[in-house]
């Protein structure tokens, strides 16, 4: 059969009629691709008797590869079995006569512990958040289930202990959603921000309850940049300074790169909502609802916050003080002593 056909191998047709035996494809000027695109799925040829109900091979494999295709061992979405097709034109090219091909899914996949609330709230019960400030920050170390801080609009003090550090209470939440011998979790970190020294007192918690930690350290960029990648289903995210609505905007918003899952649900769409378009004194009120939301369903394992410490001489500067949701205070403010102040 030869026919003409439109520009490029992609236009080309063959008419409506079926012809078996060679083809010959004329294209109306040059296709470069023409060759490895008929190499691989765009050429695979069919088996002709399926042609006659071209809609099974929607559902049904029929090929005139090396390997047959069977139904029967395998289990779609998992498990993928053929055997050696007897008969076939260059059999010393595929010396193999079962293939099985096993599906491995993505480390999140791997880990689907995440989805069930009870598990993200046994996660947060097994940290003993006071013990991990105290060691890590000392006296400046400030335990807390919230991101938002104290000072900050938003800020509920009833929030701070949502998850009292209850070891017996984490392990019956696990045993509930059916990990009574826990399971390992995969976690991205960093070394900045001490983020990974963070995460060693808080793995050592959760292997109270059976939860084992298997962290990646990459430097900041590099884990930025997997981050996003979908490839770990948990992360430590180091939050500095940021105003209360920007702070939980940033991580937990569908379109925030800190949520590559794009994790929703209505009632957070809704805190979301109320808390970006707030009228008057309903801002706090709406921060409130949004904070409130995401520590119920236990979207994130908060384990507090550490100040820094600013040291001045007042014989030589007055004004310095810290603006509300800033992590340093501003130079503007500063002024010698009035003793000092030039006349």
């Amino acid at each position: 059969m030869q026919r003409d056909s439109p520009p490029g191998p992609q236009g080309s047709r063959f008419g409506d009629d079926l012809v078996f035996g060679r083809v010959a494809v004329t294209l109306s000027r040059p296709g470069p691709d023409l060759p490895t695109i008929l190499a691989g799925c765009t050429g695979m040829i069919a088996n002709p008797e399926r042609l006659v109900v071209p809609e099974e091979l929607a559902t049904v494999m029929d090929g005139s590869g090396p390997y047959r295709y069977d139904a029967d061992d395998s289990t779609p979405g998992s498990v993928y079995v053929f055997h050696r097709r007897s008969g076939y034109w260059n059999p010393d090219s595929y010396p193999f006569e079962n293939a099985v091909f096993r599906v491995v899914p993505d480390p999140v996949a791997r880990t689907p512990y995440l989805k069930d609330v009870r598990v993200r709230r046994a996660l947060n019960h097994a940290i003993d958040r006071a013990a991990v400030n105290a060691g890590l920050f000392g006296n400046a170390g400030r335990p807390s289930a919230q991101i938002i801080p104290a000072a900050a609009t938003g800020y509920d003090p009833a929030l701070d202990n949502a998850y009292p550090h209850d070891i017996a209470k984490a392990k019956q939440l696990l045993n509930q959603a059916g990990y009574p011998r826990g399971f390992t979790l995969p976690v991205l970190s960093t070394p900045s921000f001490r983020c990974d020294t963070v995460l060693q007192a808080v793995a050592a918690d959760w292997a109270r309850i059976g939860v084992h930690v298997d962290v990646t350290v990459k430097p900041y960029d590099e884990y930025l940049q997997a981050l996003t990648s979908r490839a770990y289903p948990a992360a430590v995210l180091p939050l500095t300074g940021l105003p209360s609505y920007t702070a939980l905007a940033e991580t937990f918003s569908e379109r925030s790169p800190r949520n590559p899952f794009r994790t929703s649900d209505a009632a957070l769409l809704d805190a979301f909502q109320q808390a970006h378009d707030p009228t008057g004194s309903d801002a706090a009120e709406g921060l409130h609802a949004l904070s409130a939301r995401l520590i119920d369903q236990a979207w994130y394992a908060g384990v507090g916050y550490d100040s820094v410490l600013w040291l001045c001489n007042p014989r030589k500067v007055t004004g310095i003080r810290m603006q509300r949701g800033e992590p340093v205070p501003h130079f503007y403010d500063w002024k010698p002593p009035a003793d000092q102040l030039l006349r």
